[in-house]
């Protein structure tokens, strides 16, 4: 079980919100509305996930429901960068030229 301090959950929400906050925002510009929610998606089952593992539970179906939403999580992202590499990701350029 995680027993760590507070200040370890806030840097472990700020840096899931940043890093598919900044997703979502990439394909905001890049006119690709079809990739935010699943970059949202995503968001919500990492931080879903990390307060499941959080609790000590030794439950076969707790583990099945936590993997789940990894599953969930993890899909939703890979099909967001998808999305965002078909629409062109590579030549994508967020400052100048």
């Amino acid at each position: 079980m995680f027993s760590g301090t507070i200040i370890f959950v806030l840097f472990d929400c700020i840096g899931i919100a940043g890093f598919c906050g900044g997703l979502a925002v990439i394909a905001s510009m890049m006119k690709k509305k079809s990739a935010i929610p699943f970059f949202i998606l995503s968001g919500i089952g990492l931080l879903g996930m990390g307060y499941l593992a959080s609790r000590n539970s030794d439950s076969a179906l707790m583990n099945w429901i936590e993997e789940i939403v990894n599953c969930v999580a993890e899909g939703s992202l890979l099909t967001g960068s998808l999305i965002l590499k078909k629409a062109g990701l590579r030549e994508f350029r967020l400052f100048g030229k």
